[in-house]
């Protein structure tokens, strides 16, 4: 075979990857500007951009974690009408003042989220200070399992605290899972974690980053703070890190708020933390329904944003809420970066006669940040 056939064959052979990846990209690609970013690359460099995009631009993490939280989906619905919790597919609902109904209605189908489940009950704890001595302190009675999924995972004083309590629980039977973030956690020297997987604790890191095969998912990260506790649940803003108690000596001083969460609610919160679970896993335990007895009279719901929601569910509820808001919004947040959508919502508020407020940290802990949140605030 001549060269000028090997030659054909090898153009012809990069023009139909070169269709197959324009299509995809038409067809799979979030957001339009990646899309048609990618189109461009392939038309320019047919072979060479299709090999870049089946290699960097498919994300078969979001892949897998779709099929993930659909299969779990479906189990979990199917032991809800079990249960029979469920009257013609919805929740009994608990009653709303006329106008907060339309507000509770905007989280109703969102991908990744929960049903509403209500008799719950929420404290809001205040940083480590009062937040760290409840959870450990939970730990401690656990008798079944303990489930804990942060983001960071350190601390000299409280790191140790943890790292004890969750040992000690595991010693004695109960099943003790922890799941950090990969680039949170990144292995250096005092990390509590590490010591639990010296013992024998059940520790996973979500998608590590790794050169061999190429893997560094600097924002597909998952920063979640959920521990769960037999019939006690935690939530909130806050990882494990001594810079959350004001109280201690660290040179940074870090606020955030966490909730205790009591009631049917913490059985969704574990169904969250045991779908990244299974995620990182493969150890599928999802889906088994566990609600625990009613504790109050708030209704709550579990919204799930990251790999395998379509679209951007945390802020399609976001925009939603705003949109519905008659008199008042605050938002306070540490890191003040919304897309457009929720800028041009917030705008919109107030041009209606809404009172927004946005309350923001005067220092900031990365200062390239606070350089990008300087941009975001003139609009409004």
């Amino acid at each position: 075979m001549s060269w000028q056939w090997i030659l054909s064959l090898v153009l012809a052979a990069g023009y139909a990857l070169a269709f197959i990846a324009v299509l995809h990209a038409l067809l799979r690609a979030r957001q339009p500007q990646s899309a048609l970013g990618w189109v461009a690359a392939i038309l320019t460099l047919p072979l060479l951009g299709s090999m870049a995009y089946f290699i960097f631009g498919i994300n078969r993490v979001d892949s897998r974690a779709a099929k993930l939280m659909s299969d779990t989906a479906e189990r979990r619905m199917k032991a809800l009408k079990a249960s029979g919790l469920l009257s013609g597919g919805r929740v009994p609902p608990t009653l709303f003042a006329p106008d907060t109904c339309e507000i509770m209605r905007v989280g109703e189908g969102k991908p990744g989220s929960f049903r509403r489940l209500g008799c719950n009950h929420f404290t809001p704890l205040f940083n480590g200070d009062e937040a760290y001595p409840r959870m450990l302190e939970a730990i401690a009675s656990a008798r079944h399992e303990v489930f804990l999924c942060t983001y960071i995972f350190q601390g000299r004083v409280y790191g140790k605290a943890f790292a004890d309590a969750l040992l000690a629980a595991h010693r004695r039977g109960v099943d003790v899972r922890v799941l950090v973030d990969g680039m949170g956690t990144l292995p250096g020297f005092h990390k509590p974690w590490k010591r639990l997987q010296r013992e024998g604790v059940p520790v996973h890191r979500f998608i590590p980053p790794h050169l061999l095969p190429p893997q560094m998912s600097v924002n597909l990260r998952n920063h979640r703070k959920v521990l769960v506790c037999d019939g006690e649940g935690f939530t909130g803003g806050m990882n494990i890190d001594d810079v959350h108690v004001m109280a201690s000596r660290t040179r940074e001083h870090v606020q955030d708020v966490h909730f205790l969460c009591e009631g049917p609610i913490v059985g969704e919160l574990r169904e969250a933390f045991l779908m990244d679970w299974a995620f990182v896993t493969g150890q599928d335990d999802t889906g088994r329904l566990y609600l625990p007895c009613g504790a109050g009279a708030m209704d709550g719901r579990v919204v799930m944003d990251g790999p395998g929601t379509p679209n951007d569910p945390v802020q399609d509820l976001l925009c939603g809420v705003i949109s519905c808001a008659r008199r008042r919004i605050t938002v306070m947040t540490p890191y003040f970066l919304p897309p457009r959508e929720l800028t041009s919502a917030l705008v919109s508020a107030a041009a209606r006669g809404v009172e927004v407020r946005v309350i923001l940290p005067a220092v900031l802990d990365h200062a390239y940040v606070e350089w990008a949140s300087d941009h975001t605030i003139p609009p409004l």
